[in-house]
């Protein structure tokens, strides 16, 4: 049998997801949220220059500008959205593996438990003697 066949170990790294979790939350409400907010208030006349002017550019560059405030309005919520959804997902993945080890200790604790059970209904009361002198003489 070949070993690309051969199943691979997998590791996770269960701190490293925690502190992305943890990083991820903290940078969304102490970051993104405000800023998207501040941003809002800041930008909530929209584009103001060039309203009457006849000049092409300047209506060009307006019309841009709006374009971008506007994607920017409603990506905004979308990051916010997908950060909670980024953290609860790893959130998630952590209480997977820890049912997933707590199950298979518990699985073992049960194997354990089954073979003590069978290894006593096997077990001789007593241990025959040793023999002391390897020739079938008893001491």
């Amino acid at each position: 049998m070949s070993d690309e066949h051969a199943p691979q170990k997998v590791r996770v790294d269960l701190i490293g997801l925690k502190e992305i979790a943890t990083a991820v939350q903290r940078q969304t409400s102490k970051e993104l949220e405000p800023g998207l907010v501040r941003c809002d208030q800041l930008m909530q006349h929209g584009a103001r220059f060039a309203l009457h002017s006849p000049s092409g550019p300047g209506y060009a560059a307006r019309h841009a500008l709006v374009t971008a405030l506007t994607t920017h309005f409603y990506n905004g919520p979308e990051h916010v959205r997908a950060a909670a959804a980024l953290s609860l997902a790893i959130d998630n993945i952590l209480t997977n593996y820890a049912d997933a080890d707590h199950l298979a200790k518990a699985k073992m604790e049960t194997v354990d438990a089954l073979l003590a059970q069978a290894a006593a209904l096997v077990a001789p009361d007593r241990l025959p003697e040793q023999n002391l002198h390897a020739r079938g003489e008893t001491a």
